[in-house]
């Protein structure tokens, strides 16, 4: 009979870093590694969350490509990135992938119909007014559904700086909202170009 030998065993990763809001260590805060790319990688998602001193570590990672964010609403990075893509190799101990948080814009405002009366629960969406030759309208994807309260009132929350549209209905918007808008998609203040 043959030994059997066993499998090497693959050394697992981690990444760690610091989050920081005004130079100060931010406690609390989640930081997530999502795959980068799901064709072909595993959906696993890895989450640390920053101590006292703002500090966190993500441990036992496997190899692949990666995007890294935080996790605070009103919160956005100072450089205007969502997030940084990293690729991480097996048993790679990867430090210093720091996040410096600021608070971020807030937009509101009322959405009525012709007659002065409120539209409710529309979906509201966001667009770059920073155009390029490449896209001219560049929707702003959020990571939750904004819409009219029953007053007709939006507020969007945590909005990196810049200049943006804000528009009510569906039409070159991506779908996914709670529901179609019956409206053609109106920016403010009331133009659909």
């Amino acid at each position: 009979a043959q030994p059997q030998t066993k499998p090497a065993k693959k050394e697992a990763s981690s990444i760690s870093g610091k989050v920081t809001i005004k130079d100060k260590g931010a406690p609390g805060i989640a930081v997530i590694l999502s795959p980068a790319d799901f064709r072909g990688q595993s959906t696993a998602r890895y989450k640390g969350i920053s101590d006292q001193d703002g500090k966190y570590k993500i441990v036992n990672v496997a190899p692949g490509n990666y995007q890294v964010t935080t996790v605070a609403p009103a919160f956005v990075n100072s450089g205007g990135l969502r997030g940084k893509t990293l690729i991480i190799a097996e048993g790679e101990t990867i430090a210093g992938i720091d996040f410096d948080l600021i608070r971020g814009g807030v937009i509101t405002g009322k959405v009525v119909d012709a007659e002065g009366l409120p539209l409710i629960e529309e979906q509201i969406s966001l667009w770059s007014a920073e155009a390029n030759a490449k896209s001219p309208r560049n929707y702003v994807g959020l990571s939750r559904h904004i819409q009219t309260d029953d007053r007709g009132v939006y507020r969007i929350f945590g909005i990196p700086p810049g200049k943006y549209k804000v528009a009510l209905g569906n039409q070159d918007a991506p779908s996914g909202g709670p529901r179609e808008s019956r409206y053609k998609q109106t920016f403010s203040p009331g133009v659909t170009d």
